[in-house]
């Protein structure tokens, strides 16, 4: 998992200084795709590796049945790590079509931490 992540975090840079994002003033949306997916992916992985290392140290242990606890873990740190990253990647597809403002940020915001606390409360 580790591999994957330096190796998106690795294209992406590749992708940034090698590919434009806009020709002839022209912004190339394959492109700016392109980033954008990379980036979700890096910045995903990377989150959830985080994430599971920081809730694993803070997190007490169980008592009995313990072979099934880091697999929940895991799959709660992807999930909030792939949940931040997709609202990251919304607020900056917003920003580049200058649709950004108060409004958008708090409705994007509010809409992941919905998504969260319905997946958590299962």
């Amino acid at each position: 998992m580790s591999s994957v992540a330096i190796v998106s975090w690795a294209l992406l840079g590749l992708l940034v200084w090698f590919v434009p994002p806009k020709i002839e003033g022209k912004l190339i949306i394959s492109n700016f795709s392109y980033v954008l997916f990379l980036g979700t992916i890096a910045l995903g992985l990377t989150l959830s590796l985080f994430l599971y290392f920081v809730e694993s140290l803070f997190t007490p242990t169980m008592r009995g049945n313990t072979t099934y606890f880091p697999k929940k873990l895991l799959i709660r740190a992807f999930r909030r790590g792939f949940l931040l990253s997709f609202t990251v990647a919304i607020v900056v597809v917003l920003k580049v079509l200058q649709l950004l403002n108060l409004l958008n940020f708090t409705l994007v915001v509010g809409i992941a931490i919905l998504i969260e606390i319905y997946f958590s409360s299962r």
